[in-house]
């Protein structure tokens, strides 16, 4: 393997960088869990609009389909905090980020370093925020995009990990 360190990234974890990373990988069931309440709620509001004639009610219910996502997501976040602040391992931690040629090395202080070629990477997924990239279905390492080379952005989406369709629905 090559051994000329082409990109270099140091990040530090933060709870915001936690967050992000969850909402950004939430799943596609759990998004669909969300639409099934507001549409719950636009339809018994046409229903108290149309077939009952009482306009306050049926507000009342359009004014819960555009709050409920807000709600939802603010309760998410919140559990994402305390499992956050729970889990030691989470906070603050420095992840170091080498990319060669044909590999990355990542490495913290929970982890050995780890030598990963990049055709075996399962997604690597780049937002406007943070770089993704995941190792498998489960073990995703995160930096957030300000924190690197321009360049690397373009490397990293170049790679076949990346063609690949998102598993995120947001972030």
């Amino acid at each position: 393997m090559n051994k000329d360190v082409l990109y270099k990234v140091d990040s530090t974890s933060s709870l915001k960088d936690y967050q992000a990373m969850a909402i950004a990988f939430m799943s596609r069931s759990m998004f669909s869990a969300q639409l099934f309440p507001i549409i719950l709620f636009l339809l018994i509001s046409t229903y108290f609009i149309a077939e009952k004639g009482n306009n306050g009610m049926g507000i009342y219910f359009i004014l819960g389909a555009i709050v409920y996502p807000f709600l939802f997501r603010y309760l998410y976040k919140r559990k994402l905090k305390k499992t956050y602040e729970s889990n030691p391992v989470l906070q603050n931690l420095t992840t170091h980020f080498n990319f060669y040629e044909d590999h990355a090395e990542i490495n913290n202080d929970y982890d050995p370093e780890q030598s990963i070629v990049y055709r075996d990477f399962y997604k690597i997924h780049v937002t406007n925020t943070h770089v993704y990239l995941m190792i498998s279905s489960k073990n995703t390492y995160y930096f957030r995009t300000n924190e690197c080379d321009p360049g690397l952005i373009s490397f990293l989406s170049g790679l076949p990990a990346a063609k690949e369709e998102p598993v995120c629905t947001g972030g």
